[in-house]
């Protein structure tokens, strides 16, 4: 009895005969190809991922400066890097404690730059529109160009919008400021600000 069930398993185990190599290839084939698919949309979502998260992050910081101000009784400034895209905040306040007397001693956070292919286009305070500076003959050029914007104790600022850029694949992601309540609304690249110019109240 025990020869007939070792006779079955011996054969069960004959009739297994595992993979060919044509079908290991075409096995190895198809993973490349997925993985290879999936890499590539990666590439495409990150960038605009990226673009999203830096929009948001500014705001978040935007809005922080303004609760800082209105809680402090304190302005603030938040200050754009135009020509290493970035920013930081600006207090009130001199290194080893106390209010600030002049602006050399305010108290800055470090530059938050953003990440590789996003950058600032152009920040837009009312009808003044200040471009970002792309030196092309010096890209470590010590020269560096700041638009600071003042938030008031009140919490209102100058009413501004900063359009952020994504290089690849295109894109821009805006960043409008109210004036009066400082608050920041989000708007994908289909928004257009309006200009407002000095013939709008006449």
């Amino acid at each position: 009895m025990a020869a007939v069930g070792s006779r079955k398993v011996y054969r069960s185990l004959r009739s297994f005969r595992g993979f060919t190599l044509i079908e290991l290839l075409l096995v190895v084939t198809i993973m490349m190809l997925v993985v290879g698919t999936v890499a590539s949309n990666i590439d495409m979502v990150l960038p605009a991922s990226r673009l999203e998260a830096t929009a948001r992050q500014l705001s978040a910081d935007i809005e922080l400066a303004r609760a800082s101000a209105v809680a402090q009784g304190l302005p603030y400034r938040i200050e754009y890097n135009l020509t290493h895209p970035g920013y930081r905040i600006s207090t009130p306040f001199k290194s080893g404690g106390g209010l600030a007397t002049t602006e050399t001693d305010r108290v800055r956070t470090d530059w938050r730059y953003f990440p590789e292919g996003v950058s600032i286009d152009r920040i837009q305070l009312g009808s003044t529109v200040r471009e970002s500076v792309k030196d092309a003959a010096d890209p470590n050029s010590a020269v560096v160009r700041i638009q600071g914007v003042d938030i008031r104790p009140n919490g209102n600022t100058v009413e501004h919008v900063v359009a952020l850029l994504r290089e690849r694949p295109p894109g821009k992601f805006y960043l409008s400021v109210q004036g009066l309540t400082g608050f920041v609304q989000l708007y994908g690249e289909d928004w257009r600000p309006d200009v407002v110019s000095e013939s709008d109240f006449r």
